[in-house]
């Protein structure tokens, strides 16, 4: 019974050392997706979830190297709140938003909304496409008398 206990042993052993020289099978969904360190892929990182007040940038995660972002901010009803097309240095990842009043004005009658972002070339090429991340304004809080 002791042998065949370690013959069992070792070869558990050689199956490991054998799949971690084989390379990591992907499935079609991971390939298709993008995985952020994949060429192509763009994840929004902020602003996301519920947030406290309006927007004052944008944060996403890439390898790519962009030269000219489009962003849009949309309402549920899928009207244009905010849209910039700035040019942007290829190693920059966030974009700063100065919103003018009407702006800010149309974001928190909407009080929700939903961040699209292109990374693209200097040429107008599309680089990269981010899902849409969405957003909800939590209301301020009650001051309470003090």
């Amino acid at each position: 019974m002791g042998a065949a206990l370690y013959a069992r042993a070792a070869l558990g052993i050689l199956a490991g050392v054998a799949a971690s020289l084989l390379p990591w099978p992907e499935s079609a969904s991971s390939s298709a997706s993008g995985g952020v360190g994949e060429p192509g892929a763009v994840a929004l990182l902020a602003p996301r979830g519920v947030i406290r007040g309006v927007p004052s940038r944008v944060v996403w995660l890439t390898a790519v190297p962009a030269r000219r972002v489009r962003l849009r901010i949309v309402d549920d009803l899928g009207e244009s709140l905010v849209e910039r097309s700035p040019a942007i240095d290829p190693g920059r990842r966030e974009l700063l938003l100065a919103l003018a009043a009407p702006e800010r004005a149309r974001l928190e009658r909407a009080g929700a909304g939903r961040v699209e972002l292109a990374l693209m070339a200097s040429s107008g090429e599309l680089l990269a496409l981010a899902p849409p991340a969405r957003f909800t304004l939590r209301p301020p809080e009650p001051v309470d008398g003090w």
